[in-house]
C-alpha cells in the first residue's frame, strides 16, 4: 500500500532536504481549500485528496515562483553587470536611464507573467509574484534616478568647467582687449550663479569670485608674458573691485615673483644695448600704466635714471634726483613721511638715496592719481599717464589750469645750459602728448636699467645685460678670429700659387670692417710685415700679457685673436708658436685629456723659468718660445708612450738639450729637408714650410708628408700620411674653428691625434 506523506511543518528537516525559509515569496502562499460541496460519502477520500491537493499547489508555487525569482534577479544582474550594464555610462551618456529603467522593468515583468501566470502558478502565487517584482522595479527605478541625476550633476559641473575654461582662454588669447575681458567676466558670474543654485547666497558670492578669479589670473599670467609691467595694477584693480580676494592675488604674486622679475628684466633689454626702441606696452587710457611701470618711463625721461641729476630753470628753482623733485614737493612728501624730516634736496638727490627717491616718487604719482581722478577728466577722454606726466611737470594746480583751459595753458620749464645757450625745455602738452599716446622710449638698456624702481628688476637685467654682452663679445671675438685666421690663410696660399693679393680690397669690404673693427689695423699691419718680410720685435710686455692670459682664462686665450690682439708686440716666428698654442689648446679642450697628472703650461713654465734664471736668460720672448717647445715635447712625448708623464728630471734634460739642437718632433718628407737623417730640422721651420705651400698640394697629395709615432707596443714606425687623412683633419678643425686652418694647424692636430691605420696596419 502506497503510503502518502503528510506536510511538514516550514523550517523542518525532511531526510536531506532543507525547507527555505518562510519569509521567501513563494513559501508563504495560502491556497483557498478545496470545494465543500462533495457528498458525505467522499468525505474522508476528499479529505485525503484535498490535503495532496493543496502539497502539490503549493509546491508548485514555490518551484515556479521560485524559478520566476530567479529569472529576475538574473534580470537584475544583467542590468548592473560592470562591464556592459547600465550603470557604466558616464556624464551625459547617463540621460534617460529612468525611462529606460522602467522601459526595461516593465517589459520584463510582462514577460515573466505571461510565462508563469495560469500555467505554472495559481492566483496566490501569481499576485505573490507581481508584489515581487512590482517592490523590485521601484527600487530598480529609485536606483537608476540617484544614478542618472548624480551623472547629469557631474556632466552639467564639467560644461560650467568648461564653460569658464573657455572664458579663460579667450581672455589669454586677447589679453589686451578690455571688452572681451568684462564679456568673460559676466559669463564666469553666470556660470557660478548656475552651478551654486539652491545654495545660500554666501556660497553664490565665492563661487561668483572664485570663477572671476579664475579669468582675472588668465589676464594676469598672460600680461606678465607680454606686459609685465601693467600686471600690478591690473590685478590690484580687480580685487579693488571685487572680483578676487587680496589673499589670494598676494598668494598668486608670490609663486610668481621670480617669473614676473624676469620678464620685467627682458622688458628692460627688449632693444639692445645699442638700440633706443621703447619697451614699455601701451596702456589703458583710463586706467593708466602700473605705477612702478609710469616711474620707470618718467625717470628715463627726467635723468636717464641718474639719481643726482639736477637742473635750474631760468626762474631760478632746481629739480633734482631721479624723477627731477624740487623744493615745494619735497616738503610735501616729508609731510608724507616719504622722506625724513630734515634732509635737503641735495642730501635727497644723491645716489647713496635712490631707493628713497623712488619710493618718495611711488607716493609722489599716488597723490597725483587721487588729484586726477577728483577731476572727472577721465570720462571726458583724457589720459591717466598724460595727465600724470603734466602734473608732475606743472604741479597738480597746472595739470587742473591744463585740463579746464582744454590746454590752452601751457607753460614750460625752459632754462640756460652753463654755455648761454637757452633751452625750451618741454611744455605741459609735450608731456601730455608723449605719455598719453605712447610709452616713453629714446633710452639706453642702461638708462632703462637705471630708471627702474623695482631693487629686483634692476639686479635681474643688469645680470641679463652683463650675460648678453659677454655672449655677444664671445661671438664677436670668435667672428673676429674666424675672418683673421681666413684673410692669413688667403693671404699665405696666394702667396704659395705665386698670385697677388689685394689686402685693401679685402679689408675694405663692410663684412670684414664689422667682424674685425678695431683690430683691423693690426691685422693689416701683421700681413704687411709677412709680404715686405719686416718684423717686429717681441715685447716683454706683451708676452706677459699672454702668458697670463693662458693661464688665468685658457677660455679666453682660445678665443683670442693672435694675429690682431698681439702680433703688434711678438715677432711673427713667436706669433706663429702662439698661434700653434692655441691650436693645441683649441684640441684639447674638445678633447679633454684623462691624466689630470699632464704637464700644465703652468707646470712647464715654472721649471723654465728655473732653467732661465740658471742660465741668464732675462727676456720673455725665448723664454715663451722655449715653453711652447717643451709644452710640444711634453705632448709628443705622452701621444708615443701610452700617455706617460714625463719625470721632472726627463723634463729637465729634454729643456737642456734644445738649447744647443732642436728637439725632433717629426720631420715631414717634402716639406723638411730630404734627408731622412736630419731628424735635427727644426720644428717650427718645418710648419712655417708646411704654411708656404698652397693647401691644395695637400688635398691633392702631392706633399709626400711621413709622421713618427710611437704605437701602443713602444714600436715607433714612420707613417705616411694620406690625402684623405689630411683633408678629414682639416674639415675637422674647419667646423672647430669655423674658419679654413693653415697647414701648420692640421699637421699638428695629425701629430696629436694619429690617424686610426696607424695602429691598424702596424
Amino acid at each position: 500500500m502506497v503510503t502518502i506523506p503528510s506536510p511538514v511543518q516550514q523550517g523542518a528537516q525532511t531526510g536531506s532536504i532543507a525547507v527555505d525559509a518562510a519569509n521567501e515569496p513563494f513559501r508563504n502562499v495560502n491556497f483557498t481549500a478545496p470545494d465543500q460541496q462533495l457528498g458525505q460519502d467522499l468525505q474522508s477520500i476528499g479529505n485525503s485528496l484535498g490535503s495532496l491537493s493543496g502539497q502539490i499547489a503549493a509546491k508548485r508555487d514555490r518551484v515556479n515562483g521560485g524559478e520566476a525569482e530567479a529569472e529576475w534577479f538574473a534580470f537584475e544582474q544583467e542590468l548592473a553587470d560592470p562591464q556592459n550594464g547600465l550603470y557604466t555610462a558616464r556624464g551625459i551618456a547617463a540621460s534617460g536611464m529612468t525611462d529606460r529603467i522602467t522601459s526595461l522593468t516593465d517589459a520584463k515583468r510582462a514577460e515573466i507573467t505571461e510565462r508563469y501566470q495560469g500555467r505554472f502558478l495559481t492566483s496566490s502565487g501569481t499576485e505573490a509574484l507581481e508584489t515581487l517584482m512590482s517592490g523590485r522595479s521601484r527600487a530598480l527605478w529609485g536606483t537608476a534616478a540617484e544614478f542618472e541625476m548624480a551623472q547629469l550633476d557631474a556632466a552639467e559641473q564639467s560644461q560650467y568647467a568648461a564653460t569658464l575654461e573657455r572664458a579663460a582662454d579667450t581672455v589669454s588669447t586677447n589679453w589686451n582687449d578690455d571688452a572681451e575681458f568684462r564679456n568673460q567676466m559676466t559669463v564666469a558670474e553666470r556660470v557660478a550663479i548656475d552651478m551654486s543654485e539652491g545654495e545660500e547666497q554666501i556660497v553664490v558670492d565665492e563661487n561668483i569670485q572664485a570663477n572671476k578669479s579664475a579669468v582675472v589670473l588668465a589676464r594676469a599670467a598672460r600680461l606678465v608674458q607680454h606686459a609685465p609691467y601693467m600686471v600690478e595694477g591690473f590685478v590690484q584693480r580687480e580685487v579693488d573691485a571685487g572680483n578676487m580676494d587680496q589673499t589670494a592675488a598676494d598668494e598668486w604674486f608670490r609663486r610668481n615673483a621670480t617669473v614676473i622679475t624676469d620678464r620685467k628684466a627682458n622688458v628692460l633689454l627688449d632693444a639692445s644695448e645699442r638700440d633706443s626702441a621703447s619697451p614699455f606696452p601701451m596702456s589703458d587710457p583710463v586706467q593708466g600704466s602700473s605705477i612702478n611701470g609710469f616711474l620707470t618711463r618718467i625717470i628715463g625721461s627726467e635723468s636717464s635714471g641718474r639719481p643726482d641729476a639736477t637742473v635750474t630753470i631760468d626762474d631760478g628753482r632746481t629739480f633734482s634726483g631721479l624723477g627731477g623733485v624740487g623744493e615745494a614737493r619735497l616738503a610735501q612728501m616729508k609731510d608724507a613721511g616719504v622722506v625724513p624730516q630734515g634732509m635737503t634736496l641735495a642730501q635727497f638727490s644723491t645716489a647713496e638715496n635712490a631707493d628713497t627717491q623712488r619710493d618718495a616718487l611711488r607716493w609722489h604719482i599716488r597723490d597725483i592719481d587721487r588729484a586726477i581722478d577728483a577731476t572727472g577728466a577721465l570720462s571726458r577722454g583724457y589720459s591717466r599717464d598724460g595727465l600724470r606726466a603734466v602734473a608732475h611737470l606743472g604741479g597738480q594746480s597746472g595739470m587742473r589750469r591744463f585740463i579746464n583751459s582744454g590746454g590752452l595753458y601751457n607753460p614750460n620749464d625752459s632754462y640756460t645750459k652753463p654755455d648761454g645757450t637757452v633751452t625750451r625745455g618741454t611744455s605741459l602738452q609735450d608731456y601730455y602728448d608723449e605719455f598719453a599716446g605712447q610709452s616713453g622710449g629714446g633710452m639706453t638698456a642702461d638708462q632703462r636699467i637705471a630708471a627702474e624702481t623695482d631693487p629686483e628688476v634692476r639686479t635681474a637685467a643688469q645680470a641679463a645685460l652683463n650675460q648678453r654682452r659677454a655672449v655677444n663679445a664671445t661671438a664677436d671675438a670668435q667672428l673676429s678670429n674666424s675672418v683673421t685666421e681666413a684673410i692669413t690663410t688667403d693671404y699665405e696660399q696666394a702667396k704659395a700659387a705665386g698670385e697677388d693679393y689685394d689686402l685693401g680690397a679685402v679689408l675694405a669690404q663692410p663684412a670684414v670692417i664689422d667682424a674685425l673693427g678695431s683690430n683691423i689695423e693690426n691685422v693689416r699691419a701683421y700681413i704687411q710685415r709677412q709680404e715686405t718680410g719686416a718684423d717686429k720685435v717681441t715685447t716683454n710686455e706683451t708676452v706677459q700679457r699672454i702668458e697670463q692670459l693662458i693661464v688665468d682664462n685658457p677660455a679666453a686665450f682660445r678665443e683670442a685673436n693672435i694675429i690682431a690682439q698681439f702680433s703688434d708686440g711678438l715677432s711673427n716666428a713667436v706669433t706663429q708658436q702662439y698661434i700653434r698654442e692655441q691650436t693645441v689648446a683649441r684640441l684639447e679642450a674638445a678633447a679633454p685629456a684623462d691624466d689630470p697628472t699632464a704637464w700644465t703650461r703652468a707646470g712647464v713654465k715654472g721649471v723654465v723659468d728655473g732653467f732661465a734664471a740658471q742660465n741668464g736668460i732675462v727676456d720673455e720672448a725665448p723664454k715663451a718660445t722655449l715653453v711652447n717647445q717643451m709644452m710640444d715635447y711634453t705632448r709628443q712625448f705622452s701621444a708615443g708612450n701610452n700617455g706617460a708623464r714625463l719625470t721632472d728630471a726627463e723634463l729637465r734634460g729634454a729643456l737642456s738639450t734644445i738649447t744647443t739642437s732642436t728637439v725632433p718632433l717629426f720631420n715631414p718628407t717634402g716639406i723638411a729637408p730630404n734627408d731622412r737623417q736630419n731628424t735635427n730640422a727644426d720644428f717650427q721651420d718645418i710648419l712655417d714650410r708646411a704654411d708656404n705651400q698652397s693647401i691644395e698640394r695637400f688635398f691633392a697629395g702631392e706633399i709626400d708628408m711621413e709622421l713618427t709615432y710611437t704605437l701602443s707596443d713602444r714600436s715607433v714606425v714612420n707613417h705616411k700620411v694620406t690625402a684623405d687623412e689630411f683633408a678629414k683633419t682639416y674639415d675637422m678643425l674647419y667646423a672647430m674653428f669655423n674658419a679654413p686652418p693653415l697647414a701648420s694647424q692640421v699637421i699638428t692636430a695629425l701629430q696629436l691625434h694619429p690617424p686610426a691605420s696607424v695602429e691598424e696596419n702596424n
